[in-house]
Parts: C-alpha cells; sequence; structure tokens
C-alpha cells in the first residue's frame, strides 16, 4: 500500500528529519506544493507582471523572486529530496491548488503545450542547477465551474468561459510526449469531478471524459476526499466516488458525445485525507478509514487502495520543526493502522449497520472509540452506528 504526502515547500522543516528514508519517514512519495507561475510569484513579491508570465514557472517557496535566479533550491532541501530517492522514494512536484486562479487557467487553456513544454524545461534546468531531478509532476486541477458537462465554455459560472476537460487533456498529452516512461504523472480531483455531487443542480464531473480520453497516462488520482463536503469522506460517499471506477461504469456526456472510463484498479486511486483535524474540515479517525472502505468494498482489501495525506506541515517561523516532528509521528501512527486493518475481518455476528445517512461518520467526532480485547482483537464503535464492530486477526 503506496502512502503518498504533501508538503508545503516554504516551510518543510528537513533539520528534523535525520533519516531520509520511506520507513523512517512513514511515506513512500512526498508530492511538494506548490510550484507557482512567474505571474503570481511577481504579484506577490509587488513586481510587475509580464505577457507570458502565467506560461512560465517559478519555484514560489525557497526563493527570492528579486534574485532573477528561478533555478535554485534551497541545498538542504534538495540534498534531503535526492537521499529521501536515493532510498527508494519518489518525489513530485506540483502544480495548482486553491492559490491559483482564473487568469492562470485562462491563458493556459490557449496554449496547453506550451505550458508543458516550459514545466519540463524549467525541471530540466532546475535539476542542472541543483544535482535533484523530480520523479513526476501532480496537477492539482481546481477550477470547478470550468469542468462543467455537457460544455464548460458555455457554462454561465465559468466567468473565465474556457473548457477545462479540454485543458487537462491536452496538457497531460503534452507532457507525457515530452518524457520518458518513467516520469510520473498524477492528478488531484475534488471528488465532485469524478462523479454528479448528489443534490447539486448542475454536474461537474468534467473528469470522467478527461479519464476516459488519458487516463492511460495517469498514474494514479490522488482523489481530495476532505476539505469539501462532509459526506465524502465516509462510506456512503466512498461509494459514490470509487465504485463507478472500479467498475468501469463512471459515465458523462461532454460535447455531445459520451464518455466512460475504463476500470481503474485499486492501487489507481489513492484515499485523500487530512492528516490532522485542524488541516481541513472533514478530518477521519485512524480506526474509521479502514472500516469504511472494509465496508464499501468487502472482496477487496483496503490496503490496495493508496493513502494521501494533506499535509504534512501547516506550520511556519520558529514553531515549524516542532510540529513537523508530530506530524510525522502522526503520519506514521495512522499508516500503521491502516496497514494493520488489512489482516483483519469483520465476523458474521457482528452488527452490519447502513452507513447511508451518517454524514458525521466522516468529520472528526470524539465519541469513536476502540479498544483491544483478547486474541488479537480490536473492538470500535462509531456514534449514530448501531453496535459495536469487532476485528480479529486472521
Amino acid at each position: 500500500m503506496t502512502t503518498v504526502a504533501y508538503a508545503n515547500g516554504y516551510n518543510w522543516g528537513f533539520k528534523t528529519l535525520l533519516d531520509p528514508t520511506p520507513a523512517s519517514c512513514g511515506f513512500d512519495v512526498l508530492i511538494v506544493a506548490f510550484l507557482y507561475t512567474t505571474n503570481q510569484v511577481a504579484e506577490q513579491n509587488g513586481k510587475p507582471q509580464t505577457s507570458d508570465g502565467f506560461l512560465t514557472f517559478y519555484y514560489g517557496f525557497e526563493m527570492d523572486a528579486g534574485s532573477g535566479n528561478a533555478y535554485t533550491m534551497d541545498s538542504t532541501y534538495a540534498a534531503w529530496l535526492k537521499a529521501f530517492q536515493l532510498n527508494g522514494g519518489k518525489v513530485l512536484i506540483s502544480i495548482g491548488g486553491a492559490a491559483y486562479w482564473g487568469a492562470v487557467y485562462t491563458a493556459w487553456s490557449a496554449a496547453p503545450e506550451t505550458v508543458a513544454s516550459n514545466l519540463i524545461s524549467f525541471l530540466g534546468q532546475s535539476q542542472t542547477a541543483n544535482g535533484f531531478a523530480f520523479d513526476g509532476v501532480d496537477i492539482d486541477y481546481e477550477d470547478s465551474p470550468a469542468l462543467v458537462l455537457p460544455n464548460p465554455a458555455t457554462n454561465p459560472n465559468n466567468r473565465n468561459q474556457y473548457d477545462g476537460v479540454d485543458l487537462m487533456i491536452r496538457l497531460t498529452n503534452q507532457i507525457v510526449k515530452l518524457t520518458s516512461a518513467s516520469f510520473i504523472i498524477t492528478h488531484a480531483p475534488e471528488p465532485q469531478y469524478l462523479t454528479n455531487m448528489p443534490g447539486s443542480s448542475y454536474n461537474i464531473s468534467g473528469y470522467i471524459p478527461i479519464l476516459a480520453t488519458v487516463g492511460a497516462n495517469i498514474s494514479w488520482l490522488n482523489v481530495q476526499m476532505y476539505n469539501q463536503d462532509v459526506s465524502w469522506l465516509n462510506a456512503a460517499g466512498m461509494s459514490s466516488v470509487f465504485s463507478p471506477l472500479l467498475q468501469g461504469t463512471a459515465t458523462a456526456v461532454y460535447l455531445g458525445k459520451s464518455y466512460t472510463v475504463a476500470a481503474m484498479l485499486p492501487k489507481h486511486l489513492a484515499i485523500g485525507k487530512p492528516l490532522e483535524s485542524t488541516d481541513a474540515s472533514n478530518y477521519m479517525l485512524p480506526a474509521e478509514l479502514p472500516l469504511f472502505v472494509q465496508q464499501v468494498f468487502p472482496s477487496i482489501p483496503h490496503s490496495m487502495f493508496p493513502i494521501m495525506f494533506w499535509a504534512l506541515n501547516t506550520c511556519g517561523g520558529s514553531s515549524c520543526s516542532a510540529e513537523q516532528s508530530t506530524r510525522l509521528a502522526d503520519i506514521k501512527t495512522f499508516t500503521a493502522n491502516y496497514r494493520q486493518g488489512a489482516g483483519l475481518h469483520m465476523p458474521s455476528t457482528a452488527p452490519l449497520s447502513p452507513y447511508s445517512g451518517h454524514a458525521s461518520l466522516g468529520s472528526y467526532h470524539p465519541g469513536v472509540r476502540t479498544s483491544s480485547l483478547p486474541g488479537g482483537c480490536v473492538s470500535i464503535s462509531v456514534p449514530g452506528v448501531p453496535g459495536t464492530f469487532k476485528f480479529c486477526a486472521t
């Protein structure tokens, strides 16, 4: 089971990490967030924007935008990342995120091939300067109005009137053309991009035609099952998002044509969750995730689904190192709980309660209780769900 962790590049506490190995850190893949465009960094630093500045890239973290050196990364940062790779870890750079605004994507939509070329060129020059090369790119595209089907460009809520589906397809295709087969490409869609959001007056599921067209070139999805509506990060929410993708029944109409996503393997669907309750509005305790996944997919060992954490750090300033250490301990604890559940089963005598309608299960609730039982068993009780779940080692 792969563990994926995001980290903010500008405040990553490397000095607290004495052993840059996946086993020590608790994660196999580190995604550094975020790489910004030149104009974004210029605006943040009161510098003038340029006509092509949304199409070019800059390390928005670890950088002085006035230095004129777009290819410098903190030497401690680069050394730790390289060591992590040599020990078997993978390191990706993420583009997108909440800090990107409509002007960026509007510019990209007119020239996605140029954006991809500039991105790969930037990473190549960065490698020359730092002696470190990223293993791949994560595309964290978040612009819901531009993914509304059947025609994003005509959606009245899409003020920029561009087609996000077309943008993601062309951008992904060009990155594939410019990189080797070993280069990792991941996407981080919000759950409603993969299925029509329940109760929504319009269909946001633009990622269905994206996956149907270029899904074979995407290594896996980091599905943001958090910081959305609380109905997502629980058994019912997981089923609505993951089941159609696993079954090959996720279908949508885009520009008058029907698209169906080819059946995906569990290893290509990472379940994203907040690392701590302060990180998102939809927190989940370590004991809950295997319970939900096992409830929804009883025939699939839940450890086949990767797990993705946001984020390794939200700290800043002098407190960062201490908080980073805490978060590393938390991620290892959660991952150990999740992996342990792979060898557990629910006896037939345990009460099986429907999860539908229990939206609060996905959020933090102090009433959740776990306790050890004789014979290697564990008891879990969840507020709002009748009975007690008993798991025993097989």
